[in-house]
């Protein structure tokens, strides 16, 4: 074989692997995936027992809600992480928020946070 040939061989191998490492890298991850990760652990941190286990946590805002719902005891720095990456690298928010709900108007209703507002 023609070394040209051989050497042309070994360059588009050695990119199709670079494209493939990127394309299977779990690092390489998509906006709209974290935006999905971050709602799965929003949906996670609200469970409660009683009424006291809920607090309102504006932190999280758009495209994350206005607020979220979240047990009073959950570490919440896995998804301050996630959130501070999916702000450096997407796009930002498109809505304002309205009023946050009071205290008094959050109870615990079959193991979750629910607002009373609008039931």
């Amino acid at each position: 074989m023609d070394k040209k040939y051989l050497y042309i061989i070994i360059v588009l191998l050695i990119i199709s692997l670079i494209t493939l490492y990127f394309l299977l890298n779990p690092n390489n991850i998509t906006c709209e995936s974290k935006e999905k990760k971050v709602f799965t652990l929003l949906e996670k941190a609200n469970y409660c027992k009683v009424d006291t286990d809920c607090e309102v946590n504006t932190e999280f805002l758009c495209p994350f809600g206005c607020y979220s719902l979240v047990n009073k005891n959950v570490d919440l720095n896995q998804i301050r992480e996630l959130i501070s990456d999916y702000e450096n690298h997407c796009l930002e928010c498109k809505y304002k928020c309205g009023i946050v709900p009071k205290k008094e108007e959050i109870r615990c209703i079959d193991g979750k946070c629910m607002e009373l507002r609008y039931r």
